[in-house]
């Protein structure tokens, strides 16, 4: 078997249903859980304005779409967006944001393909004409090209 493959880790049936497990924590009652979330789609749909708006409110505890909210702090990953643009639509959105919102428009990380280490650090500067993720793919695109050639 490939080493780069993870094997799956299962559960029977029945060892999952004679388990006792705690319902999620949601901090948007029914709709949205504690913990990291995706937000998917098409570009140019609000998936930005909707991220940010969700920060924002969770972060004051107003009601989301007349859902009760738990308050508390909140971590926008903007990492397309420069910080002049997350300014601009807070002004859109907001008289006044808490303190307890944060945002981050870059992050260093480290990735591994293939026993190869990547430091990818993600930053959208508004002249780019890529995205991190459009250059990330590329990244990996001429790594495994490479491989490909030298094998």
């Amino acid at each position: 078997m490939d080493r780069n493959i993870t094997q799956l880790r299962t559960v029977d049936g029945e060892t999952l249903m004679s388990q006792l497990l705690r319902p999620p924590d949601f901090v948007v009652d029914s709709l949205l859980s504690q913990g990291l979330h995706i937000l998917a789609g098409s570009p140019k749909v609000g998936k930005s304005w909707l991220a940010l708006w969700l920060a924002v409110t969770v972060a004051k505890g107003e009601p989301v779409w007349n859902m009760a909210v738990r308050q508390g702090a909140t971590l926008y990953l903007c990492l397309e967006d420069s910080v002049l643009r997350i300014q601009n639509r807070l002004f859109e959105i907001t008289e006044d944001a808490p303190d307890s919102v944060h945002f981050c428009t870059e992050c260093r990380r480290e990735m591994i393909i293939r026993d190869k280490v990547f430091h990818v650090t993600s930053v959208f500067p508004a002249e780019a004409v890529a995205t991190p993720t459009d250059k990330l793919l590329s990244l990996i695109d001429a790594e495994l090209a490479a491989q490909r050639h030298s094998a």
